[in-house]
């Protein structure tokens, strides 16, 4: 039986008895508001399970107990480690390779530091640390595609899925160490991500997929009624009437059935392989707009805005090139592993032989994330506790101080935090 002592205290107990207090009215009152959302969202995904239900096919029932998948992941820190001298973070990618189910190769690691000025944006520094874990992952992912003995590669992500932080590392005209300008670390990433699909045997799992191309559909599909509405309020009422407000993920996750997959190319005919995610942005942007201009808008209108602008993005972020790639030579798809998982997002080449790699998916995935088994482990490996950063900036302050020649006073002083109460707090 555990001690007094022994028994851990909760971050809520933590916290002044009149904070914990408020919070847990707040959790109340949240916990009312969540309950009728969840109402209403039950009775507009029963209708809309009927709409959808002609794209869900069934899983192919192809062998997969004999491929060798390299699964391949990496992780930065959450928080930068900021002292006097400037701002710390680290950064990791591992793989492993599994034929069926066993572990029969169990990888390597690779690993890197970046240290940055403090009057450096925050912002701009994590661009940095965040495109350098990818090109150390897309190196990595795509050593083992090269490899004859493996058949696929999954990696954790969309293959482009860098697009904000390209364009802030490009604007901010930051030094990188290794490279001779910000576009010269993008293209590096771009380039070794290319040569990866080139491969034909890369395919992305996207855990954090906040697409709601869903919505952008219903709304495309209702344009009539929402448009001709009589005035811009009533125009906004119908648009969220029309719209289910939930994400894609979240959507088929409760009304697909085991052992099925479905695709935006179906769901989108007709549209270029990339159009969810100018759908996606439909449906965030339409009430926006029509709220700005206080009327109603062509729901068409709004769309081709909407194009316009994720291709000025992509444009920006990588160039013509590659936005091509992603505008017609990528897809993305949606497993339903089991009964309890959610859906889970796959990104693919078009016209990639998806057979194999969705039995794989399927039949070894993880009950609890709906993720493919061995990529949830290779997560676990390579996802850097939340306080090592600073162990290691401890570690670096501590070979200083046993070198001869320096002032131990100036590396104490320099190796302060730069918000003291930081020390204190995990």
């Amino acid at each position: 039986m555990a001690t007094p002592e022994e028994v851990e205290e909760s971050e809520w107990q933590k916290l002044p008895s009149q904070l914990q207090h408020q919070f847990y009215e707040l959790a109340d009152g949240e916990a009312d508001k969540h309950a009728a959302l969840l109402n209403r969202l039950r009775k507009k995904f029963e209708s809309l399970k009927a709409l959808l239900e002609p794209y869900f096919k069934e899983v192919p029932n192809e062998s997969w107990e004999g491929l060798r998948v390299a699964v391949v992941d990496g992780s930065f820190s959450p928080v930068m480690d900021t002292r006097l001298l400037g701002r710390y973070g680290v950064y990791c990618a591992g793989y492993h390779i599994y034929e069926g189910a066993e572990l029969v190769d169990e990888g390597s690691f690779t690993s890197g530091v970046v240290f940055r000025p403090n009057e450096e944006y925050g912002r701009v520094s994590r661009a940095i640390i965040a495109l350098l874990t990818a090109l150390e992952e897309r190196r990595m992912a795509l050593s083992c595609a090269k490899r004859s003995d493996v058949d696929y590669v999954v990696v954790d992500g969309s293959f482009f899925g860098f697009v904000r932080d390209c364009i802030v590392l490009k604007r901010s005209q930051a030094e990188v160490e290794g490279f001779d300008s910000p576009s010269e670390l993008v293209k590096a990433l771009t380039n070794t991500t290319k040569e990866l699909l080139d491969t034909g045997k890369a395919v992305g799992v996207i855990k954090r997929v906040r697409l709601r191309a869903i919505d952008g559909w219903l709304l495309v599909r209702n344009a009539r009624e929402v448009e001709t509405a009589r005035d811009y309020k009533s125009c906004l009422q119908k648009a969220c009437e029309v719209m289910t407000g939930a994400i894609d993920k979240a959507i088929l996750s409760m009304i697909m059935t085991p052992s099925t997959w479905f695709s935006y190319s179906d769901l989108l005919e007709n549209e270029p392989a990339w159009a969810y995610r100018y759908y996606s942005h439909l449906a965030m942007w339409y009430p926006m707009r029509v709220r700005g201009n206080q009327r109603p808008l062509k729901v068409s209108a709004v769309l081709e805005e909407a194009k316009r602008g994720r291709k000025r993005g992509l444009i920006e972020a990588f160039g013509e090139e590659v936005f091509e790639l992603v505008s017609e030579g990528l897809e993305r798809h949606y497993i339903k592993a089991n009964e309890e998982a959610p859906a889970c997002c796959i990104e693919a080449p078009k016209g990639m032989d998806l057979g194999p790699i969705l039995a794989y998916c399927t039949a070894f995935s993880n009950e609890d994330t709906g993720h493919p088994f061995p990529l949830d482990l290779i997560d676990d490996d390579v996802t850097l506790p939340r306080l090592f950063t600073r162990e290691f900036v401890e570690e670096v302050e501590a070979r200083l101080l046993e070198r001869s020649g320096l002032d131990l006073e100036a590396v104490r002083r320099m190796f302060a935090y730069l918000n003291p109460q930081k020390k204190w707090r995990a």
